[in-house]
């Protein structure tokens, strides 16, 4: 089993992030958490995997500013 671990951000208004990842599989297992309050309701909903690309998290509202995320990428 291989991972890698890392960081970005949810710019501000926003209810999306993407990830520039070269190493995501569309069986990777991407889990992520928020780091930073949002400053609205919006939390993850869903993870969208674009294989040899990287991920976007997809959030259930727009963050009102930006807003600090950690991720674990493991291949199963």
């Amino acid at each position: 089993m291989r991972g890698t671990a890392g960081g970005g951000s949810i710019a501000a208004k926003a209810a999306s992030a993407t990830v520039s990842n070269t190493l995501v599989t569309a069986s990777s297992h991407i889990s992520a958490s928020l780091t930073a309050d949002p400053g609205s309701n919006a939390i993850i909903q869903w993870v969208e995997r674009n294989p040899g690309a990287g991920f976007t998290l997809h959030l259930s509202d727009k963050v009102n500013s930006a807003t600090s995320f950690t991720y674990l990428i493991v291949e199963p």
